[in-house]
């Protein structure tokens, strides 16, 4: 409700995980945001998932993944390149401060 009742988004999609929202896609003009449930990171990352009081994830949007993949190829993976159910191709690494972030491309 911050992003839609505060900032103006518009919900685009949401994604179900264990019988409440996981993530919704949210857009205002040419920004798209992605907010995700604790419950649902922890899902999707699996052993990759490391609890802490202060940390981020973010979520990038570029043109093709598979040119990111060779930049990344020598960090900290923790989400490999994977193809997903909601159409996007995305690979995951943790960078030096701790924080996650997600590069995708649309399938």
């Amino acid at each position: 409700s911050f992003f839609k009742d505060r900032l103006g988004f518009t919900a685009v999609t949401d994604v179900e995980h264990a019988g409440s929202i996981g993530f919704t896609l949210l857009q205002r003009g040419d920004v798209t945001v992605m907010v995700q449930s604790d419950a649902s990171v922890r899902a999707d990352m699996g052993e990759g998932y490391v609890p802490s009081p202060h940390r981020a994830f973010l979520y990038i949007v570029v043109d093709d993944v598979e040119l990111v993949v060779p930049e990344v190829a020598d960090t900290d993976i923790v989400l490999p390149l994977r193809k997903t159910a909601y159409g996007m191709h995305e690979i995951g690494v943790r960078e030096p401060a701790g924080n996650t972030i997600v590069f995708a491309s649309r399938l």
